[in-house]
């Protein structure tokens, strides 16, 4: 088998390669999308809760403020801060890590007599319970969209090196190679032709 030949197989093998490796990563890719839109739906309702809650937060602060001088808050408000813990984690999606934290907070309860402060200053300390797991989620969310993204990136750049470079290159060359040993054979023929002739003359 000549040198030529052997290539033709080399590149052959290597096409089907290509093709399978397309075809594993096209579909990776296209998997990769539908999580990415399916957890930016997420994220985007976690930030309108969010958007919201701070909405309904200011709302309160404002009204507390309004009934309850802003020393007696703070001096109201100091007994009871209570620090919320996060464990930082991951998980796996299609063999990307992306973070997943864990969010320990202690319930709240007032340290403080209702006549001390107004019901809005309840409500005010109670809206933040609520929004610091919001606060958590949407950080959670927007730091797996942007390594989703980083990811999609780096397998679209691979897919299109392959479905744009790779393979129509490996195409090309096989098909020259296919020629060339077709016109070889075509020429070898001929020559045992007029061979055969020659011989029938004699």
């Amino acid at each position: 088998m000549g040198a030529t030949r052997m290539e033709l197989l080399r590149l052959r093998r290597r096409l089907v390669l290509a093709r399978k490796g397309h075809k594993l990563l096209k579909d990776k890719q296209d998997e990769l999308v539908r999580r990415f839109f399916a957890l930016f739906d997420g994220y985007l309702a976690a930030r309108d809760r969010l958007h919201r809650a701070m909405d309904d937060l200011a709302a309160l602060s404002l009204e507390a403020r309004i009934d309850t001088a802003e020393v007696e808050i703070r001096a109201a408000a100091w007994p009871q801060r209570a620090s919320a813990r996060i464990g930082a984690g991951s998980e796996s999606i299609l063999n990307l890590r992306v973070p997943r934290y864990e969010l320990a907070q202690p319930p709240w309860e007032p340290a403080y007599s209702p006549r001390q402060l107004s019901a809005a200053y309840d409500a005010l300390a109670l809206g933040w319970q609520e929004v610091v797991p919001l606060l958590v989620a949407v950080a959670q969310r927007e730091k797996a969209l942007r390594l989703l993204a980083g990811e999609l990136s780096a397998l679209r750049r691979r897919v299109n090196a392959l479905e744009y470079t790779l393979i129509p290159g490996l195409e090309v060359s096989i098909r020259s190679i296919s020629l060339g040993l077709a016109e070889q054979e075509l020429s070898a023929l001929t020559r045992l032709m007029r061979v055969k002739e020659m011989v029938r003359g004699h």
